[in-house]
């Protein structure tokens, strides 16, 4: 693993896998990180860590999902079961990662599955060369937007304490933290 001065990072490597693949995020080592463990997924690799950034809670989720391997609906429901985990950590997430789901075609079956998910922030390609979109889901604003050949994505954010956005129910005796989330994409969360 190659260290980068003034940086720490927290991987994942594929057990299961006889190629040392996996997942890495770097960030400067001034911010506490800690790692969140996870279920296991078996259809993509995942890696989620929580960080305060100004006295800002932040949840960041990276995920792969392997090109090679075919898509399924256990995909999706292990995505979802990961994405009720995380969002009550924080009013901040960001998920970062590949996919490799073809998001230009939109009578896709596995597209439409996935932007059901998330909610198009970015109308562009930012990526040329292979015409690669980004979706960002969440309150964000995109300041700086830079690729590399999918080896490094760098971007800014603009974080907001929404503390007021979530509310306390109690249902049978259960406290819930519910967040404001599209009625469209409650489903995927009950």
């Amino acid at each position: 693993m190659a260290k980068i001065l003034c940086f720490d990072f927290i991987d994942f490597l594929r057990p299961y896998n006889p190629h040392p693949c996996g997942i890495m995020v770097y960030f400067r080592n001034n911010i506490h990180c800690k790692r969140i463990e996870l279920p296991t997924t078996f259809t993509f690799e995942d890696l989620a860590m929580k960080f305060k950034i100004n006295g800002i809670d932040v949840v960041l989720l990276a995920i792969y999902r392997p090109g090679s391997a075919q898509i399924s609906s256990q995909f999706f429901s292990e995505f979802v079961d990961i994405l009720e985990i995380i969002i009550v950590m924080s009013c901040n997430v960001i998920i970062a990662g590949d996919f490799n789901i073809h998001l230009k075609n939109k009578n896709d079956s596995h597209t439409v599955s996935l932007l059901d998910i998330f909610v198009n922030r970015v109308n562009k390609p930012t990526h040329e060369k292979r015409g690669k979109l980004f979706y960002i889901e969440g309150e964000l604003y995109v300041k700086h937007l830079l690729t590399t050949d999918e080896l490094l994505t760098l971007f800014e954010v603009k974080l907001k304490d929404r503390k007021e956005d979530r509310r306390e129910e109690n249902y049978n005796n259960l406290n819930v933290i519910v967040l404001d989330i599209e009625p469209e994409k409650k489903r995927y969360l009950q």
